[in-house]
């Protein structure tokens, strides 16, 4: 099976190709900066059109959510042509965003009526699933929001129309976040109360990902600077050690370094910072990246939430993963609105 993972970031997406069989491989991926209009953006509504050729989803106007600044023509022709010739029954896309397009929130804590207090979150029963939801290392349970950013939207319907098609088939949307901590944590063994720090450094922004004995336990606020801005890895200390603080996190025993910046220069000095961590680049050995050149293996970390969202969507196809699956509600009840009426259709006698 091949798909197409889309991650946006900003004024900055990375766009992978890959292919499943037996082992998961990149076939091509790029960096491209997304040029946006200066015109503010207006609230506008978006809904769904179903494609009876393959029964995937088209958004187009209907359902409230907010526009995002009109996107540059010339990029949605270059990730077009970029993904190249596919079949539109079997392509499958995944787009993946981060904060502000989507946001965190902590829930409120059951509480216990008879003893008055909030009940230990040990002792609650987490449902089997919920798409929104995901559970931290203290199995408190943390709700992931929409931002109302539409660019992943806007991106897959102006290719789809260049297409000539109604749609692109669009199963979910990933939070890039979530993704990386499941990678980490199902790829890396973590000895037991060991706490795992995850530096991703993007261009315009980063983010530290805490986790405890391999499981997500706290998401540090967004650091609104990134390779491009920043001159002084002061700042990125600093900011590390306030999260430890906000995230009740005691000690780093390893960091994983990836995205824009791996550099010498930044590894050392977080060696230098945190003595007792082990510190180094996060790689991809499960993943076939053979395709790249000798530069582009130089900088292969800079496509990090490509990896880790192509490989959950490999083991949600192997039944090992059930991934959080941020795609609007109407979305998927419109999609399994149709799938019903067409197996409806299929059992008329002729």
């Amino acid at each position: 099976q091949e798909f197409t993972v889309i991650y946006f970031e900003g004024n900055d997406s990375k766009v992978g190709v890959f292919r499943y069989e037996k082992k998961l491989k990149l076939l091509r991926a790029a960096s491209m900066a997304i040029p946006r209009s200066e015109l503010a953006s207006d609230p506008t509504d978006l809904s769904i059109n179903l494609d009876d050729d393959t029964g995937g989803i088209n958004l187009s106007s209907g359902s409230s959510f907010s526009k995002s600044p009109e996107i540059d023509t010339a990029y949605i022709q270059a990730v077009n042509s970029f993904v190249g010739h596919f079949d539109p029954k079997k392509m499958v896309f995944l787009p993946a965003v981060t904060e502000p397009a989507l946001h965190f929130h902590l829930k409120e804590p059951v509480q216990d009526k008879k003893k008055g207090k909030p009940k230990s979150s040990q002792g609650i029963k987490k449902p089997e699933y919920e798409p929104d939801i995901i559970y931290l290392a203290d199995n408190s349970p943390m709700q992931m929001l929409s931002g109302g950013d539409t660019t992943y939207l806007n991106v897959l319907n102006s290719m789809a129309k260049l297409r000539g098609r109604k749609f692109l088939k669009t199963p979910a949307l990933r939070s890039a976040d979530c993704s990386l901590s499941y990678y980490v944590g199902s790829r890396r063994a973590a000895p037991e109360d060991q706490y795992t720090l995850i530096f991703y450094i993007g261009k315009e922004y980063s983010r530290l990902i805490y986790m405890k004995n391999g499981r997500l336990a706290h998401f540090g606020a967004v650091v609104d600077f990134g390779k491009e801005s920043v001159h002084n890895f002061d700042l990125y200390f600093s900011k590390i050690m306030l999260e430890m603080e906000n995230g009740g996190i005691p000690q780093l025993d390893n960091i994983y370094v990836c995205g824009e910046d791996t550099s010498w220069q930044l590894l050392s000095s977080l060696v230098g910072t945190f003595p007792e961590a082990n510190v180094g680049k996060l790689e991809f050995p499960d993943i076939d990246t053979s395709v790249l050149n000798e530069a582009e293996r130089e900088n292969i970390s800079q496509f990090t939430m490509l990896f880790a969202v192509a490989a959950e969507y490999v083991d949600e196809l192997n039944k090992k993963r059930r991934a959080p699956n941020l795609l609007p509600a109407f979305v998927l009840d419109e999609q399994k609105t149709f799938q019903f009426a067409w197996h409806g259709f299929l059992q008329i006698p002729l």
